[in-house]
């Protein structure tokens, strides 16, 4: 593929309107989620908890404290074995939120949370993300998988394509496809995101014109390294324009997945789009997957996010959003709230954030960015 000098100043030069546009609008910095968008804890069994808020002014319930002692308990004890003249297999300061995201996805069993935390840092090791080719550039500009919209609450939506991923399977290595997935990945954790507030992502696989009686097998291992190495980040994800069975093609996929991940995926058969309404307005879903945006069909990275409208129909701002002047409070407050850049120009704001660098350390600590150190995660 012909890359065009625009294309690669995508790469190059974050700072373009084609990323302002991806970044959280001022709306989604006045949303914070309700206490079961937060956790759904099982009192009778806190094992199969599903948290999906784990940064910002969240507080961690008994039991996730308990279980975060053990892993660390457990993690000292494993640095102390290692010999003194290597580098321990832990970053000593890896951020809770990390090693629970970790915890919950290994149903809080401490072995398999170390055994998922190891194979992670050395799965990070084979993809050098900060190197980017060619190659990668072109697979996101492919229309493989690419950024389109957020739901109504301000996540980020992927976009997979099958049609594209079979169309150049054998034009780029699984490897290859695989590194451009991480980047885009490790963009939407960087830029997309707000910790405390919105912290999830959510998929649409597109398998129109493709038939398929089992979901190819490199599908199923993009699926299984995303819950692995990102986990707890998936809020949702939609298998749309099925053909074939749809009880046998959950069949080649249910192995692979955790309880959790299992009852965020959704089948749909071919023209039965209307359930990815149920949290997505359809301002923010392409024409071809039955919603009302134009189909994006150039220029695939940074992608395309449509600034406002993501509520649904009938939903009131009033009753989902915060004001400005409630979210200045919480900055003034001392809260532990992610920066508003749009509210940097009122001086309220600008005070209270330099009134202590440590706090606004405290307030982008939370960021999830790509670590450059091959022992944090």
């Amino acid at each position: 593929m012909w890359l065009t000098n625009e294309m690669k100043d995508q790469f190059q030069i974050y700072d373009t309107d084609s990323h302002k546009i991806m970044k959280p609008n001022l709306d989604a910095y006045m949303y914070f989620p309700t206490n079961q968008e937060v956790t759904e804890f099982d009192d009778k069994n806190p094992y199969v908890s599903n948290r999906k808020i784990f940064e910002g002014s969240v507080q961690y319930n008994f039991f996730e404290e308990t279980k975060l002692k053990e892993l660390k308990e457990s993690i000292h004890k494993l640095n102390k074995k290692k010999p003194k003249t290597n580098s321990p297999i832990f970053n000593a300061n890896i951020p809770d939120s990390k090693l629970l995201r970790f915890l919950q996805a290994a149903s809080f069993d401490i072995r398999n949370a170390l055994e998922m935390i190891t194979n992670h840092l050395e799965w990070k090791k084979l993809l050098d993300i900060n190197k980017i080719s060619d190659k990668t550039k072109e697979i996101l500009n492919i229309g493989l998988i690419y950024i389109h919209g957020r739901d109504c609450r301000y996540r980020p939506i992927i976009n997979i394509s099958a049609k594209m991923f079979e169309k150049y399977k054998n034009v780029y290595t699984f490897l290859e496809i695989k590194i451009a997935i991480i980047y885009l990945l490790e963009y939407i954790l960087e830029h997309l995101l707000i910790p405390g507030q919105v912290e999830n992502w959510d998929v649409i696989i597109d398998c129109n014109d493709v038939y398929i009686t089992s979901i190819p097998t490199e599908i199923q291992e993009i699926i299984s390294e995303l819950q692995n190495n990102y986990p707890c980040r998936l809020f949702i994800l939609y298998l749309v324009n099925l053909s074939g069975n749809l009880d046998f093609l959950w069949s080649s996929i249910k192995p692979l997945i955790n309880g959790i991940t299992g009852n965020k995926m959704k089948l749909l058969k071919i023209s039965n789009t209307k359930e990815i309404f149920t949290y997505i307005n359809p301002l923010h879903v392409e024409r071809k997957l039955g919603g009302k945006a134009a189909d994006l069909t150039q220029i695939y990275f940074p992608g395309f996010i449509l600034g406002q409208d993501n509520l649904l129909e009938g939903e009131k701002k009033s009753n989902i959003l915060i004001d400005i002047e409630s979210y200045k409070k919480l900055v003034k407050s001392k809260t532990k709230v992610a920066h508003c850049s749009y509210l940097d120009t009122m001086p309220e704001v600008v005070e209270s954030d330099a009134d202590d660098e440590s706090d606004k350390d405290s307030l982008d600590s939370g960021k999830e960015s790509g670590d450059s150190e091959n022992n944090s995660i």
